[in-house]
């Protein structure tokens, strides 16, 4: 593979190099090197965040929910931090997050895009 792309390379007159020791190959299954901007392409060739950023997202969403019912009100670059998160989730895999936030509002009779609307606005306290 590396000889084709070098003979691509070469016939294009592209002014690239391939560095061996920086060349790596990913396996079909999604393992190994096929990770880029914290974005995996998996076996199916769909993108994905990977199920560990999901199993911390899904711990992130539920802290936020719990304190904020608490009345602990995170502070406000801890609420960007996660909306950041969010949306570039939401870019990654629309359907799943549209679906895991939805889980979350029922599940906890709350709505999570109204809760971090109120916490950016600063219209409640941090702690």
């Amino acid at each position: 593979m590396k000889n084709y792309l070098r003979k691509v390379l070469k016939e294009f007159g592209a002014p690239y190099i391939l560095k061996d020791e920086k060349t790596t190959f990913g396996r079909k299954n999604g393992s190994g090197s096929n990770w880029m901007l914290g974005v995996n392409l998996n076996q199916d060739n769909n993108m994905t965040v990977g199920w560990r950023a999901k199993k911390t997202f899904k711990a992130m969403t539920t802290n936020l929910i719990m304190d904020y019912k608490h009345g602990k009100y995170w502070a406000i670059d801890d609420v960007q931090h996660y909306n950041g998160l969010l949306s570039y989730y939401k870019m990654v895999e629309p359907d799943y997050f549209k679906d895991l936030i939805k889980h979350f509002n029922d599940k906890f009779s709350v709505n999570v895009a109204q809760i971090t609307k109120r916490l950016l606005s600063g219209s409640v306290q941090s702690w």
